[in-house]
């Protein structure tokens, strides 16, 4: 029940929301704060302008019909399942304090958490037994304790007063996504890329050509991999083992960045769609990894067609490239990412039932042959 007993601001023209005296506003306002400062949450949407975790404009929103839809990596995920069941204790670690900060939040404020392709990857990776087992530990977690998620992300409790796990289903989370095993060739491609005698500008434009002429225009991967490709990057969590002398362990690594592309293109299309649909949806990416958020953040640019959007890719493009190859780059992937959604899928040549199984396999050998 919403009562007359505490004002918040919603908006910069004071519009006053008032919440019930019991709701923990005090402490909801720290966190949020924590959370604006982590720089881990992008949204899908146009924040008003007290901020995306502003209370008051978010209750606001709530009464104008909007809902709300977290999309936490597998990485928040997993720290929720496991700070829920007391496999992680505060003093917590900075991805495990995000998560904890997350789950009380969402809960204070009735945020629905969407976790469909961490539980994908994790069953991708371990198996559905494994996956199901999480999965029940999540929906543990999520279900409505909001107090004490709030005193754990205060640092008052070591661990939640009680935790239920979920009921353990027989889901067939390792079955493979269409989304995945595209954004899997892309990274098979950047890998390759990587690993030919080729200068970092040459790699980077022989990506855009190849999904210009060859493959599909992919937003996400393409921004990966021009990340990737960057002399300046930081590439040693990206594609892991790239370079091992045991192959099987490259693939596994190129596997893992094509499940971070998966992130970003699932939340590219949740925007998408509630841009051309049901726009009172309002989505929120969370994730640990800054690199992982300027992308979501500049993807949200290309989906609303923004003036600024050439300048966005420029700025995160010099995160990784030298500024005067930041340009000339910048330059091509805006006009290849103007492509996406304008021209028709690429025309599978041959008799494949698969193609994208095919070329699959061909780029796997081709990695697994390389140094």
């Amino acid at each position: 029940m919403v009562r007359n007993d505490q004002a918040v601001d919603a908006s910069a023209d004071h519009v006053e929301i008032y919440v019930d005296a019991r709701f923990p506003l005090e402490e909801v306002n720290i966190i949020a704060a924590r959370l604006d400062a982590s720089k881990a949450l992008v949204a899908g949407y146009i924040p008003p302008s007290v901020g995306m975790l502003n209370v008051g404009a978010m209750k606001f929103e709530k009464l104008s019909g909007c809902s709300f839809v977290l999309l936490p990596d597998r990485n928040i995920v997993s720290r929720m399942a496991r700070v829920a069941s007391g496999r992680e204790l505060h003093p917590f670690e900075k991805t495990a304090q995000l998560a904890v900060d997350l789950m009380a939040y969402a809960q204070a404020m009735d945020i629905e958490i969407e976790p469909s392709v961490s539980f994908h990857e994790l069953a991708h990776m371990s198996g559905n037994e494994i996956a199901n087992l999480e999965l029940s530990h999540f929906r543990g977690a999520d279900q409505g304790q909001a107090d004490a998620w709030i005193e754990l992300a205060m640092g008052r409790t070591s661990k939640l007063r009680s935790f239920n796990p979920g009921e353990l289903l027989e889901l067939d989370l390792a079955a493979p996504l269409s989304r995945w095993r595209r954004n899997y060739l892309v990274a098979l491609k950047v890998g390759d890329l990587e690993l030919a005698d080729l200068t970092p500008t040459e790699r980077a434009v022989s990506l855009l050509e190849w999904m210009e002429k060859d493959y599909f225009v992919a937003g996400p991967g393409l921004l990966y991999g021009m990340m990737f490709l960057g002399p300046i990057a930081r590439k040693a969590d990206l594609f892991k083992q790239l370079r091992s002398p045991a192959r099987d362990r490259a693939i596994a690594g190129i596997k893992n960045a094509a499940w971070d592309m998966t992130h970003l293109s699932d939340f590219l299309k949740r925007v998408q769609d509630a841009l051309t649909g049901d726009s009172s949806r309002r989505f929120l990416f969370a994730t640990g990894d800054e690199r992982l958020a300027n992308i979501a953040r500049v993807l949200f640019s290309l989906v609303r067609e923004e003036e600024s959007l050439k300048n966005d890719i420029e700025n995160v493009l010099r995160e990784w490239w030298p500024r005067r190859d930041a340009e000339a780059l910048a330059e091509l992937t805006f006009k290849q990412l103007a492509l996406a959604g304008r021209r028709p899928p690429p025309s599978f040549k041959g008799e494949s039932s698969d193609p994208i199984r095919d070329w699959t396999t061909e780029a796997e050998g081709r990695i697994l042959h390389r140094r």
